[in-house]
């Protein structure tokens, strides 16, 4: 009975450690794709100004000046 009992606590702290492991890998994974959206986020507004109706006017300015110029 008492070699029963400690297969079972070992197996119980076995079972809690790969828990426990597995939790962390996850919590790791989301912090992780977390910090890649967050900078992929800065990267695309790291310029606040360009925006897509500047971007279609500017170039709407271009191709005027360009047919002026020919």
């Amino acid at each position: 009975m008492d070699k029963q009992r400690k297969e079972n606590g070992k197996k119980s702290i076995e079972d809690e450690f790969m828990n426990l492991n597995e939790k962390i890998k996850r919590e790791n994974q989301l912090r992780k794709s977390m910090q890649e959206s967050e900078k992929k986020n800065e990267k695309y507004t790291f310029f606040p100004f360009i925006s897509g109706d500047l971007i279609e006017k500017h170039r709407a300015e271009l191709g005027a000046q360009l047919k002026n110029d020919l």
